[in-house]
């Protein structure tokens, strides 16, 4: 399900257009719905990638001359298809493929999950499960974890995120700043010191203005990229000057707005995996039979041994060694 969401932004954010503004749309909505409505996004993001690439192999017949759309600001030159998201690219095959790459890729991605989705339910339903398991190892609990090797990597496999989710998103933030190292930047900085003087708890109080902070960032800096239409531009104006901020650009420069937006939307999905572990621990806190455990402090425990009754609830493995040698 991650590899079609970001699948779905790889396609925004490779191409910097008008109709790629749909995608971006669709590929924040994903991460802030539950699993019905994203089902629903997936249809229409599939639905308008098909039209997508309809349209960019119409606009390749010759009939269609480019230099209709052309708009003149200044001493500019400026081309409405190709803010909009449709260029000519030649008779060569491989610029033709390369130009819908991103769409193919999203489209391959798609039907890989259909085709895992679907083995998934013949086999649930052979087997007549009705529910999914929402875990790898269903029968692996927290105490499996402290008895051997393999059961800790079950158990890490099953919730490792819930454990250390919040250390690991707090590790892509900073490596988005390191890449960064901008005004934006700046401001994850302040979010990042923020979230280290918080406990757990207050961390999940604000979490959710977290993940909207992020999410209006991406859109944001999406719009800032496109700029305005150049219809818009008046050429009789003096002081009009109209300069798409994204052709103004070399490639190494797209390229690095385009990992920018590729990495903030990677740390975008850990933070909303983490909102979706703060749900789970708030409503298990008080159920000792959760199998993921819980997140409780119990460093102030130390300061009741040898005054209260404790009983540890991992296995000692010190106590009683029996040597074979």
């Amino acid at each position: 399900m991650k590899a079609v969401i970001l699948a779905c932004f790889y396609c925004a954010s490779s191409e910097v257009c008008f109709f790629n503004i749909f995608l971006v749309i669709f590929s924040l909505l994903t991460v802030c719905v539950n699993r019905i409505l994203r089902r629903v996004i997936f249809r229409a993001v599939t639905f308008w990638i098909s039209v997508l690439v309809l349209m960019k192999m119409i606009y390749q017949l010759k009939y269609l001359d480019q230099t209709h759309f052309n708009y003149k600001c200044k001493n500019n030159t400026v081309n409405f298809a190709e803010w909009m998201g449709l260029r000519k690219t030649g008779k060569i095959f491989g610029v033709h493929l390369r130009y819908i790459s991103p769409n193919i890729v999203y489209m391959i991605v798609t039907s890989l999950l259909a085709v895992v989705k679907l083995r998934d339910h013949l086999i649930r339903y052979a087997m007549y499960k009705s529910k999914d398991s929402k875990v790898i190892f269903p029968k692996i609990s927290r105490l499996d974890a402290e008895r051997d090797f393999p059961g800790l990597l079950k158990y890490l496999l099953n919730y490792g995120y819930f454990k250390f989710g919040i250390e690991i998103t707090l590790i892509g933030l900073v490596s988005t700043i390191a890449h960064r190292r901008d005004f934006l930047a700046l401001t994850y900085v302040t979010w990042l010191i923020l979230l280290l003087c918080l406990n757990r708890t207050q961390c999940a109080r604000i979490w959710e203005v977290f993940q909207l902070y992020f999410v209006l960032s991406i859109f944001v800096q999406y719009i800032y990229l496109l700029n305005f239409p150049p219809n818009l531009c008046d050429a009789s104006s003096k002081e009009s000057s109209y300069k798409s901020i994204w052709s103004m650009l070399d490639d190494s420069k797209k390229y690095t707005y385009r990992s920018n937006l590729m990495l903030e939307y990677i740390i975008l999905l850990l933070i909303s995996r983490q909102q979706k572990s703060f749900r789970a621990e708030l409503s298990h806190i008080n159920d000792l039979s959760y199998r993921g455990g819980n997140n409780n402090y119990v460093v102030h425990n130390i300061a009741k041994l040898g005054h209260v009754f404790f009983e540890n609830p991992t296995h000692d493995f010190c106590s009683y060694v029996r040597n074979y040698a």
